[in-house]
């Protein structure tokens, strides 16, 4: 569209106001697959939540909200893993990088949640920035119904 156009397009009414409906999974039973929650480059169209769909009795239990949030948080199970933390907020139960879930088994699914990405993930182009932080994943399984079976461990690749 040139720039003619733009300036003297006639505006059209604004579109009736429509009630949100509820986000439908691709696959079953979430609503997003992976999440970055609330992380620093977030745009305010973007959305973070998560939440579990049961599909026969569209139960659904919300478990990130959109601020990031990890609903119902069932605890961390601390270890020796928490001396290479650089800050003890990534322990804040919010999601503030790339979290994901998957399938275990037809009852049982996983949540993996980054606490701390790698050093490189500062870092500009020229790898200007970078830290040497380690990359810290904690793991959760979740039931048949969209809760945590027990709190979140480490993660070892």
């Amino acid at each position: 569209m040139g720039i003619f156009s733009r300036l003297f397009k006639k505006s059209s009414p604004a579109p009736a106001a429509e009630t949100p409906s509820l986000p439908v999974p691709e696959r079953y039973p979430f609503t997003r697959w992976y999440t970055y929650g609330n992380h620093m480059y977030r745009t305010a169209t973007e959305r973070a939540d998560v939440e579990f769909v049961n599909e026969a009795t569209g139960k659904r239990v919300l478990l990130v909200d959109n601020d990031g949030y990890i609903q119902n948080f069932p605890g961390i199970v601390k270890g020796d893993w928490t001396k290479l933390l650089t800050t003890q907020k990534n322990l804040k139960p919010q999601i503030r990088f790339r979290s994901e879930f998957s399938k275990i088994s037809d009852d049982r699914y996983m949540m993996l949640w980054q606490v701390q990405p790698d050093g490189r993930y500062w870092a500009d182009d020229d790898g200007f920035g970078m830290e040497n932080d380690v990359e810290i994943h904690l793991y959760a399984y979740i039931d048949k119904d969209g809760n945590f079976e027990a709190p979140f461990r480490i993660y070892e690749w």
